[in-house]
């Protein structure tokens, strides 16, 4: 009988050790573990200004304030410079620059003013329209345009050096077998129009891709003056305040 109680208290012993053992490593394992993640957030923290801080400039974004007629200027210079650094080449285009971008890398006057007016939320993302040498708009964006509710569409019937533009005013041009839309910007001192214009071989260089000294660059092209305007999109509130959210470089 004494036997057995010496079996049970030796056991209770080993059973206490065991036990003892056991929560002394649970708590060492935590405190590793705590003591580890410690240490990467430390590191995480001392990296964050050296690493990841032209990241995070490069993706700040703020709202700034524009007059609609500045902010159109300022996109279609943006936007032909995007053109420039990928290359683009004149050809039929996509429903947004970034499908181009990722595809043929193709655009044209029409889509050229159609991105900005996508990117100002005038027409829906993916929407396109042309002026057309049958004096109707055409495209996916042409209805909503059509609704007058941004701009009033003018119809000059008269050829463009006799027309009274104004700065800002989206203008078709045609003829039997061709149309071409554009941006009229203002006058020069000498009294001759300048323009934006991503068209044709007004905007190319002999490799087909778009020329530096052409697409963005307010300029007078003198083959447009003596072609017959058929119509004009003008800005109802060339002066109205937007807001836009700005990417900083």
């Amino acid at each position: 009988m004494k036997r057995k109680g010496n079996i049970q208290v030796f056991l209770l012993f080993i059973l206490m050790i065991f036990t003892l053992i056991l929560i002394g490593y649970k708590s060492k394992n935590h405190t590793d573990k705590s003591s580890l993640q410690r240490r990467i957030n430390e590191t995480q923290v001392r990296r964050k200004p050296k690493e990841l801080e032209s990241f995070a400039e490069a993706t700040t974004e703020e709202w700034i304030d524009i007059d609609q007629r500045s902010l159109f200027f300022q996109l279609l210079e943006e936007k032909a410079q995007i053109m420039l650094d990928y290359e683009f080449s004149y050809g039929n285009a996509r429903a947004t620059i970034q499908r181009e971008i990722d595809g043929n890398r193709q655009s044209n006057c029409a889509s050229y003013i159609s991105y900005v007016l996508q990117d100002m939320e005038i027409i829906p993302k993916g929407r396109m329209f042309y002026c057309n040498r049958d004096v109707t708009l055409k495209g996916t964006a042409a209805k909503k345009l059509m609704k007058e509710k941004d701009f009033e569409i003018l119809y000059p019937d008269d050829t463009v050096e006799n027309v009274a533009f104004e700065p800002g005013d989206i203008v078709g041009i045609a003829g039997k077998k061709w149309q071409h839309t554009m941006v009229f910007v203002g006058y020069r001192e000498d009294g001759r129009m300048l323009w934006y214009s991503g068209g044709n071989d007004a905007t190319m260089r002999d490799s087909k891709q778009f020329s530096p000294k052409k697409l963005g660059v307010v300029r007078r092209i003198t083959c447009y003056e003596n072609k017959h305007c058929i119509m004009i999109l003008r800005w109802k509130e060339p002066d109205k305040i937007v807001q836009y959210k700005k990417k900083n470089p």
